[in-house]
């Protein structure tokens, strides 16, 4: 994942919407801990689940935005 810019070198979350990890960010921020949403599963349907753990990454030394390998943890909600 990385962040991407806009030509005034804001942060923008449209480019590569699938990649963009300040899309993540703010998916995350209205979500947090405790509000559910659904986790589509190719070929199984799909999952009601809420953030187990924060969202915590670090971003890479490589001066171009991109963002260290990270996992996100999910729990199943009835």
């Amino acid at each position: 994942m990385k962040f991407f810019t806009d030509g005034a070198g804001q942060v923008e979350d449209t480019t590569q919407p699938k990649i963009n990890i300040h899309r993540l960010e703010l998916f995350y921020n209205r979500h947090r801990l405790w509000k559910r949403f659904t986790l589509p599963l190719p070929g199984h349907g799909s999952l009601s689940v809420r953030f187990a753990k924060p969202l915590e990454y670090a971003v890479a030394k490589d001066g171009r935005g991109t963002v260290d390998s990270f996992q996100l943890e999910v729990i199943t909600q009835p």
